[in-house]
Order: C-alpha cells, then structure tokens, then sequence
C-alpha cells in the first residue's frame, strides 16, 4: 500500500445467504488477516465452516494456519480469474457505495464497518423473495463458501463520513 495507506478492509462472504462479514485493518498483512478470520469465524459454528476462496495477495500467505486454527479448507481462484469469486466482487461493489475508491480510513470507526455490514445484511433481496440474509431460505443450512479480499483504501484529502442511522 505504500506511504499514502491507510489501512484496508477485509470482506468475508457466505456465497448462499449473501452474509457479509467485514473487518478493518491497517495494515493487510497475512498475519492481520489471519487474526481478523480467526476472531470473526471463531463466532461461526464449527459445522457450519467449509471453505474459503482468497485471490493471490501475498496477504494471504498464511492460509494453511486459518485452515488449522478455523477448520476451513481454503481455496485459491486462478491470478486475473476475478468471477471465481463473484460473490465477494459483487459485495464490495456495494460496500464502495459507503467507502468509495481513494477513501481514508484514518477516521473510520469499527462502529461504521459494523453499521455497512449491518445495513448490507438487512438489506432486502431479491434472490430470497425481499427477505434478508438473516431471515433467507438457507439460514440454517450449513456455510458453504465464503470468499475473502481486500479493499485498498488511499489516503484523500479529507473524508466526510455522515452516520445517518
């Protein structure tokens, strides 16, 4: 990321319900990241944790101990192959809607992440008849795959972030 970041966002997608997990950290290092998935997926059920699909950031290096810390077997989707994991391409697309390209995160709380992850899976949708990925049809159905990246963010001049929730 160089001098101008300030830090990135982790996404975590289940690909059926469309459930977003989304974690801050200031620097995307594999061994932020594999704190960050620890801590998020220690929440999950055991049962209900398969597999992951990381793309090939060097972030990600440290994926055979998520495997052994979380019991997800982990994937990679082929360099430059981006729809192998569309869902997670697909999810931070909206996630740019409320923290566009070149945003700085220097004065984003863990409260405004949590308030986007919030609002993204309680958004109503279409695939679950406008029920939302707490209240869908695979609710209860094991986690299948959940797909992990990055988003850099840049520093801006100045950010100006309206909660208004």
């Amino acid at each position: 990321m160089g001098e101008r970041g300030t830090g990135s966002l982790i996404t975590n997608v289940e690909r059926k319900s469309g459930y977003t997990m989304i974690e801050y950290v200031t620097h995307a290092t594999a061994t932020a990241i594999r704190e960050k998935t620890k801590e998020r997926f220690e929440k999950i059920p055991k049962k209900k944790r398969k597999t992951m699909t990381y793309d090939n950031g060097s972030e990600f290096a440290g994926y055979e101990m998520i495997e052994r810390e979380t019991g997800l077997l982990i994937y990679f989707a082929h360099p430059y192959h981006s729809w192998e994991r569309g869902t997670n391409e697909n999810t931070n697309g909206l996630i740019r809607q409320f923290f566009p390209k070149k945003t700085s995160f220097v004065k984003i709380t863990k409260e405004a992440t949590r308030r986007v992850e919030r609002l993204l899976n309680t958004r109503p949708r279409k695939r679950f008849g406008l029920l939302d990925s707490k209240r869908n049809p695979w609710q209860n159905s094991l986690l299948t795959l959940f797909t992990c990246s990055r988003i850099h963010v840049w520093i801006l001049d100045s950010i100006r972030w309206t909660d208004t929730a």
